[in-house]
């Protein structure tokens, strides 16, 4: 018979998402802990690590690496990647509801179609005049129609007291429609779509294709990590795919590079370096 058991890990890196599941069970995945486990999450402090003295406890909390902090020491299941491409994102980026913008000069929305479950997102964000504020994601767990995916993202507007006639700016992939399309992009079909839940013969807005030229990903990725360190590029806490993905991608076409694209092609019509005002910045690469 299997008797009990007990585990103590410390997950350095991208997480063990199959055991943290398993044991604290997932809000944005809608995934259940699995009955019986008894779960700590222990900090390193003194009162937790009796057996060491204060000073030593201090030396490790200092002395730890940056993209090691949240588990190795506050022991949490998400960490930095030591190597991630958007190296300037940290928890400082991060916002809640109390911080939100309250005037806001743009508002948009990023899109990253996609034919198989999780693959299509969706980002929002609003424009200060000052930083790109991500508010809200949105991301198909099932296989979806663009009219099923429309009224998400509507919902996600109206969450913030938005509606699509005040989206200003919009940008999605170039995917072609496939056999939904009959020759539409997906950009093309999302529109009707909208159009048809706003009950007009004209879409709220115009969904442009973003930048795809040779290099662009190299420039989002350098307008990003740049923002995020002067504090131009604040995220939702609930934007848990995104923040995944800053935390964690590495630059390879896979699941976190998803995320990524939906948020980039939309904050670079803000963030690009011609949209600043001053001499400009040079990006040397």
């Amino acid at each position: 018979d299997l008797g009990p058991m007990w585990i103590t890990a410390t997950p350095i890196g991208r997480p063990v998402e199959y055991l943290r599941n398993l044991l604290d069970g997932s809000e944005e995945e809608s995934v259940e802990p699995e009955a019986g486990w008894d779960v700590w999450h222990v900090e390193l402090t003194h009162e937790n690590a009796p057996h060491r003295t204060p000073e030593d406890i201090e030396t490790q909390r200092t002395e730890c690496s940056p993209w090691e902090y949240r588990q190795r020491i506050l022991s949490e299941w998400d960490g930095l990647t030591a190597d991630r491409w958007v190296s300037g994102f940290t928890e400082g980026n991060l916002f809640d509801d109390d911080e939100a913008p309250i005037n806001v000069e743009g508002i948009g929305l990023g899109f990253d179609h996609g034919e198989r479950p999780g693959k299509s997102i969706c980002h929002l964000v609003a424009w200060d005049g000052a930083a790109v504020w991500v508010l809200g994601e949105y991301s198909n767990t099932e296989q979806s129609t663009p009219r099923e995916e429309a009224g998400e993202v509507i919902g996600m507007l109206k969450r913030w007291g938005l509606s699509p006639y005040e989206v200003s700016e919009a940008r999605g992939d170039t995917n072609s429609g496939g056999r939904l399309g009959m020759g539409y992009t997906m950009n093309e079909l999302m529109m009707r779509a909208f159009a048809e839940l706003t009950g007009s013969s004209r879409p709220p807005f115009r969904i442009a294709i973003p930048n795809k030229r040779r290099g662009s990903v190299n420039a989002r990725v350098r307008i990003i990590s740049n923002a995020c360190v002067d504090g131009r590029l604040r995220v939702h806490r609930r934007c848990s795919r995104l923040i995944h993905s800053l935390r964690h991608w590495r630059g390879a076409n896979d699941d976190l590079k998803d995320p990524f694209d939906s948020m980039g092609y939309i904050a670079e019509v803000w963030l690009h370096p011609s949209m600043q005002p001053g001499p400009g910045r040079l990006i040397i690469s």
